[in-house]
């Protein structure tokens, strides 16, 4: 379940496809453009709700839920040239 349009949406949108094909060929379900709304535990088995109220039974979820650096106060834009948007420093560069 992907809440992004398409999955791997930081790449282009034909790695992206392929990334897609790739992982339904190997029967790998790939919902794209949905918010996970609930995930329960039932009897060794999960169950994936989605925003569209469907449910899903998986094997495996794998959680990616992106994040922010706390680098704030750090005083890194100060320090290091290559700090980037994203409030964080390439690993180059610290």
């Amino acid at each position: 379940m992907e809440r992004a349009p398409r999955i791997v949406a930081r790449e282009d949108v034909e790695i992206s496809a392929a990334i897609a094909q790739f992982l339904r060929h190997e029967v790998i379900d790939v919902i794209e453009a949905i918010e996970t709304t609930s995930v329960s535990f039932l009897g060794g088995g999960t169950i994936v709700t989605l925003g569209d109220g469907r449910k899903m039974q998986a094997s495996h979820v794998l959680v990616a839920s992106g994040g922010v650096p706390n680098s704030d106060g750090l005083g890194l834009r100060n320090r290091v040239s290559d700090f980037t948007a994203r409030r964080s420093c390439r690993a180059s560069a610290c």
